[in-house]
């Protein structure tokens, strides 16, 4: 059994990670590198290996005003235990709440991604909506939510 460990993220990470054939049509319309390195100076965030030294995932979240984030996250297509993965952002989440202080982080969610919106729903986000035409190549979004009690 792989463990997963969490380090400093790093914008060659987003650049390195093998995304699925989707995700990468997507990074066609994208201004990728500006978006690899944004990632890294707009708030906490980190890059998931697993014992090999591969790549598993990179997440973290964009902080907007006093309370509020947005949370990111790009999973390799050789994820292999979402379980562990989903252990691993619960805490980094935890951390990083009581850290900044955060009463609602927002996630957009591809709204035929049934994976990622199982994911999201694990990590207590709640639907909030649909963003019509809001995503590369004009797919849908939903919006979802955790919010403090």
């Amino acid at each position: 059994m792989r463990k997963l460990h969490i380090r400093q993220y790093e914008p060659d990470d987003y650049l390195k990670i093998e995304v699925t054939e989707s995700e990468k049509q997507d990074r066609e319309d994208l201004p990728v590198d500006y978006i690899a390195t944004n990632h890294k100076t707009a708030g906490p965030s980190g890059t998931v290996t697993n014992d090999a030294g591969e790549i598993v995932a990179c997440f973290g979240l964009t902080l907007f005003w006093s309370g509020t984030a947005e949370a990111w996250l790009i999973c390799s297509q050789n994820v292999r235990n979402h379980i562990r993965l989903l252990h691993v952002c619960r805490e980094a989440l935890a951390f990083v709440r009581h850290r900044h202080d955060l009463k609602r982080i927002q996630a957009h969610v591809i709204s035929d991604h049934d994976e990622a919106i199982r994911f999201v729903q694990h990590l207590g986000f709640k639907f909030e909506g649909r963003l019509r035409k809001y995503g590369p190549r004009g797919r849908d979004n939903d919006m979802y939510a955790w919010t403090e009690e």
